[in-house]
């Protein structure tokens, strides 16, 4: 499974988000739905099941996952 670490932005950037992508759509450019609308800080590759617990585990224990 392809995984990533992310950051989902506050409703009311992604709102902004959503106007500038409205705005844009004459432009070719990929858009994702605002629902998906993230900030990747850091992308992990093909992860294992295993492997993804392990992550969530460390991301919890130094408090950057809820």
């Amino acid at each position: 499974m392809r995984t990533f670490i992310s950051i989902e932005p506050p409703e009311n950037i992604k709102q902004k988000l959503a106007k500038l992508k409205e705005n844009l759509k004459s432009a070719k450019i990929k858009f994702v739905e605002k629902e998906n609308l993230h900030i990747c800080v850091k992308f992990l590759g093909e992860t294992t099941e295993h492997k993804i617990d392990q992550i969530k585990e460390a991301l919890k224990r130094y408090r950057l996952i809820f």
